[in-house]
């Protein structure tokens, strides 16, 4: 059974080049609860599940839906600013509320939460920053800034400073910086005083102190602190990080699969955008290998045209032209190819290569996952 077929003739509309953005915000009467969205995640039925600054919604075509305290037996949601969204096993969805340092796992099936303890032996500190991530296997983890790694250990239904990672000695890792190579089996993890590689399957971990297989990219000399860590699916290694003075802007590095050659040529058009307090904190990659690149002040998509980055510039005031954002949360996915963007300044959906006159259809079935109906597409 159909549940509906919503035409969004009333998003607000904006350009980006060859994009098409429609804005989801708390004017459009749907029930968005904030227009600073911080997370995103589709699950397999297709539902859009958000994570704004009043605690969960989830968007099923038509309108949001507030998820907080459910029914007896759960632990109360709170309300308050769900920074991230992770999906796993069994359907159920990992939500980080680091803003008040609060963890749990949410189960949609019966609409149940539960919080997750920190368990350490060494006092986290009051002001510390939170980054949860999931390898390839399932296990979850959670990056405190400057301070470690903890593990999630699922019978004690908490996180777990086990030592899994040790960095060498007085390195401090960085909130966004890692990496999984499920090919190589390895993780890469940044830090403050360079780059760290975790070998499996010799339980090592390598750096510019310690590198056994001679390493190309761990014999860089490459001053400051290294923030992000990516490898895309052509195995370039992109590499972003601050000056030793902590002040100017971002260094922004490509270098091939080996490590050895910097390819300049590759990172066109990132430094198009804005300077100062901007930040370039996440990677994401399309299915199709379309790669952004995004943070504070800053959305950068590969055009693959014109071998280029195109910037994404925030428009402001009534001759908004653009995507309006301060800083961009997440991108993502959807099951058709769709993008979403989260910000502060809304929730943002855009299908690739629709012009000024697209109208989106979005479709549920009970059954079935999520359709997205583009002009000039049949399905």
């Amino acid at each position: 059974m159909i549940f509906f077929i919503f035409l969004l003739f009333f998003c607000k509309i904006s350009f980006a080049q060859n994009f098409t953005f429609n804005r989801f915000s708390t004017e459009d009467g749907i029930g968005l609860s904030s227009n600073v969205v911080n997370s995103i995640y589709q699950d397999e039925k297709g539902f859009i599940w958000v994570g704004t600054a009043n605690g969960l919604q989830r968007f099923d075509g038509r309108k949001f839906i507030q998820l907080s305290s459910i029914k007896p037996g759960s632990e109360p949601m709170p309300d308050a600013r769900l920074f991230q969204i992770i999906p796993l096993d069994s359907g159920k969805l990992f939500l980080a509320f680091t803003g008040i340092k609060e963890f749990g796992v949410f189960d949609p099936s019966n609409f149940t939460y539960r919080k997750i303890a920190l368990k350490s032996s060494t006092p986290i500190p009051a002001n510390a920053e939170y980054y949860a991530w999931r390898e390839d296997k399932g296990q979850l983890f959670l990056n405190v800034l400057r301070f470690g790694i903890l593990q999630y250990n699922n019978k004690e239904n908490s996180f777990v400073d086990n030592g899994s990672f040790a960095l060498p000695a007085g390195w401090k890792n960085t909130l966004y910086g890692i990496y999984e190579d499920t090919i190589k089996k390895q993780l890469w993890i940044c830090a403050d005083s360079g780059l760290c590689i975790y070998d499996r399957s010799t339980k090592q971990v390598w750096s510019k102190n310690f590198n056994p297989t001679n390493l190309p990219v761990l014999n860089k000399d490459i001053p400051g602190k290294i923030t992000q860590v990516y490898l895309d699916h052509k195995h370039r290694i992109w590499l972003f990080g601050w000056p030793p003075s902590g002040v100017g802007p971002q260094y922004k590095y490509c270098l091939d699969s080996t490590g050895r050659e910097y390819l300049h040529k590759d990172t066109i058009g990132l430094n198009t955008g804005p300077v100062g307090q901007a930040a370039y904190n996440h990677f994401y990659e399309t299915k199709s290998g379309n790669l952004w690149i995004y943070g504070k002040q800053a959305l950068f998509n590969f055009n693959n045209n014109i071998h280029v980055f195109q910037f994404h510039k925030s428009g402001t005031g009534s001759d908004n032209i653009n995507i309006n954002y301060e800083d961009v949360y997440q991108v993502m996915e959807d099951k058709d190819g769709g993008i979403w963007v989260a910000t502060d300044q809304g929730l943002y959906f855009t299908s690739l290569g629709s012009d000024a006159y697209s109208v989106i259809n979005l479709m549920f079935d009970n059954t079935k996952t999520f359709t997205g109906s583009r002009p000039g597409v049949m399905e």
